[in-house]
């Protein structure tokens, strides 16, 4: 610790040559601002990995005690939460597709319009049987995201319940024709 009389005899040294040491201060952050800056940006990094190794061990420490802690919310509050889902995604269905699959309103419409409002595997209009383009569903590919087309909800879940699997699909449609009776 400083002594007050020590703290008195700096303090009387800056303000008397308050200008000539501000000159300087300006000088060096000017000629070695890249320097000060990368200094910054690594004790930054630094602290932020700290941060992070900190928060994934108390994760860690207290990952049972907080797994078991959100499905007790969740076994509690299960029908408040799926309804809060199933209310944003009907009010506001393009916020869910702009989100979910990273399409915007503008594309979903074009892609729609390119599909001549019908589903890209069926070719039966998304409309037909009480189904509405709100019902329809956005068709995407689970490894990479891209999106493949406006499916019905029913043909989209059959995709999904083959694992996006071709060969499972033809081999179902080969299924079906050996037992098909007559013309449809």
């Amino acid at each position: 610790m400083l002594s007050e009389a020590t703290k008195a005899t700096k303090r009387r040294y800056y303000l008397a040559h308050r200008e000539n040491i501000l000159a300087q201060s300006r000088d060096y952050l000017f000629a070695n601002r890249e320097k000060i800056n990368a200094k910054k940006k690594l004790r930054r990094q630094q602290q932020l990995e700290k941060a992070r190794l900190k928060d994934k061990a108390d994760y860690q420490k207290h990952r049972e005690k907080r797994i078991a802690s959100a499905r007790t919310f969740y076994r509690i509050h299960r029908n408040e939460i799926l309804a809060y889902q199933k209310k944003r995604r009907t009010a506001h269905p393009a916020l869910h597709i702009a989100r979910r699959y990273k399409l915007a309103q503008e594309q979903y419409e074009a892609l729609l319009a390119f599909q001549a409002g019908r589903c890209a595997l069926c070719s039966e209009p998304l409309e037909k049987s009480g189904r509405t383009s709100e019902s329809a569903h956005v068709d995407h590919d689970h490894e990479t995201g891209i999106v493949r087309g406006i499916l019905h909800r029913r043909c989209n879940l059959m995709i999904g319940q083959a694992g996006d699997d071709p060969d499972i699909l033809e081999a179902g449609a080969a299924y079906l024709k050996k037992f098909e009776v007559g013309p449809k």
